[in-house]
């Protein structure tokens, strides 16, 4: 009788040891896979702000809010530092809509009065969502250091690249990029070439004019894409070449 008590005592020492452990075991499982999920999320979200890193300077964000987001002092309007306390203000992080409200800004730009101003460009249609979402994120992240190079703008092709002209006018200036919120004249973005563009800027100041202006295609409708002034942005050299290339 003692011995079948020792036996049937051990039988039971042994079963609650056994579910012990599985018990451990799956704790063990759920914590590490909840730790891995939390780890790709992280992962995930580094990979987003990287991406909007490099997004922000292919889209010439850099050239009017420069690296780190601290803005420009160029007159007579200086680009909006992503780090002031006004734009702070205005879009603050822990405002749930965040997100959308510098979503919808970087769609339909932001026209301010004047020649020559350096207005906000609507990028609608032009920048993907997603990657608009990706910027975002990255000036969530309080746009940091991630070590990604300028473009460069020694040459008239290089600048045209550099200050994002290839994202609305196309490769070798081809046109044809659709303006999504645009009526009927203004459907597509046009082409620099070609007989048509050659009638209506007939000699290289005509260009050179828009591109140091710029020129809003129905003014005061919201997400209708339209050309910045880069005037006050790109210097006196870059100019001239992006025009030469531009006229060639």
């Amino acid at each position: 009788m003692r011995w079948h008590y020792r036996l049937s005592g051990r039988w039971i020492a042994s079963g609650w040891l056994q579910l012990w452990l599985a018990v451990c075991a799956l704790t063990l499982l759920v914590v590490g896979s909840a730790g891995n999920q939390t780890s790709a999320a992280g992962d995930k979200e580094k990979l987003t702000i990287y991406r909007g890193a490099r997004l922000y300077v292919e889209y010439a964000c850099v050239k009017c809010h420069e690296e780190g987001g601290r803005g420009r002092s160029v007159p007579p309007v200086p680009g909006l530092s992503l780090s002031s306390s006004e734009f702070k203000r205005s879009f603050p992080k822990g405002d749930p809509h965040f997100e959308d409200a510098l979503l919808s800004v970087i769609k339909n730009g932001s026209i301010l009065e004047g020649q020559g101003i350096a207005s906000m460009p609507a990028w609608n249609g032009i920048i993907p969502e997603q990657d608009i979402r990706a910027i975002v994120a990255y000036i969530h992240a309080d746009l940091p250091d991630l070590g990604i190079p300028p473009l460069p703008a020694r040459t008239g092709e290089q600048v045209y690249e550099a200050f994002a002209c290839i994202k609305c006018h196309g490769p070798l200036g081809v046109g044809g990029v659709k303006n999504v919120e645009a009526g009927p004249e203004n459907q597509t973005i046009p082409g620099l070439g070609g007989p048509a563009f050659r009638k209506k800027f007939d000699n290289i100041d005509k260009v050179r004019q828009i591109v140091e202006q710029g020129k809003h295609a129905e003014r005061g409708k919201a997400g209708v894409v339209f050309m910045p002034s880069w005037g006050r942005i790109g210097s006196p050299d870059q100019l001239d070449k992006v025009v030469g290339y531009i006229y060639r």
